[in-house]
């Protein structure tokens, strides 16, 4: 893990996968489903917070292909 877990409004989460899909397509849907949102539109649910709040795909290393 890298310096950002020094900052305390930050998750950061590394997995190993395997995939038939493109790397970063599946990283991203992964991504997507364990964001803070909801499948309904909140109140005040803004598309700025939902920006700032969403997870997102910062690296991607390809270890190995099968």
């Amino acid at each position: 893990m890298s310096d950002t877990m020094a900052d305390p409004i930050r998750i950061e989460a590394d997995y190993l996968i395997e995939t038939a899909h493109a790397p970063m397509k599946a990283a991203e849907i992964m991504a997507g489903e364990q964001s803070s949102g909801t499948f309904v539109a909140l109140p005040g649910e803004t598309p700025e917070l939902k920006a700032r709040a969403a997870a997102r795909v910062e690296k991607l290393e390809i270890l190995e292909t099968v």
